[in-house]
């Protein structure tokens, strides 16, 4: 029998920072102070920028806070699919989304020590999205021979 998927609707919250050691600083402590309402994060680093991925259950907050701060960021929706295993990908999805008609516009997997694994999706419907995910995770739950 297989777990089912913790599937969540949340926000990303991405950053463009200055790839300075006092401006990632500044960044990381108050990160520390929000980490509850973060469910993942992942960095991106090229020369003299880093772009900062915050997945979060609590857009408003956590932008309020990086505001406070100096920060700006872009908040857009996002599904967010707890991982069961650390091999887990989008393409793993891509099928069943796309004969329900969902695209998949972007995909990563980030890691939290407090939260584990998370898989982040962009997709043209997210709600839809997210409950195609849990009824398959139902289907795949069901004993054999029983009806779903």
């Amino acid at each position: 029998m297989k777990a089912s998927h913790t599937v969540v609707i949340a926000a990303e919250i991405t950053l463009h920072v200055a790839n300075d050691l006092s401006v990632l600083a500044r960044l990381f402590a108050a990160l520390a102070e929000q980490q509850q309402g973060i469910l993942a994060w992942c960095f991106l680093s090229k020369h003299e920028r880093t772009t900062v991925l915050l997945v979060t259950e609590s857009a408003e907050q956590a932008a309020q806070l990086l505001q406070a701060i100096g920060f700006d960021g872009e908040t857009k929706p996002v599904m967010a699919l707890k991982q069961q295993h650390q091999s887990e990908s989008a393409s793993q999805f891509r099928t069943d989304l796309l004969a329900a008609g969902i695209n998949i516009l972007d995909a990563y997997a980030c890691n939290s020590p407090h939260n584990g694994g998370w898989l982040v999706l962009s997709t043209t419907d997210d709600a839809r999205a997210a409950e195609l995910l849990e009824t398959m995770d139902l289907l795949q739950e069901q004993p054999s021979g029983s009806p779903a």
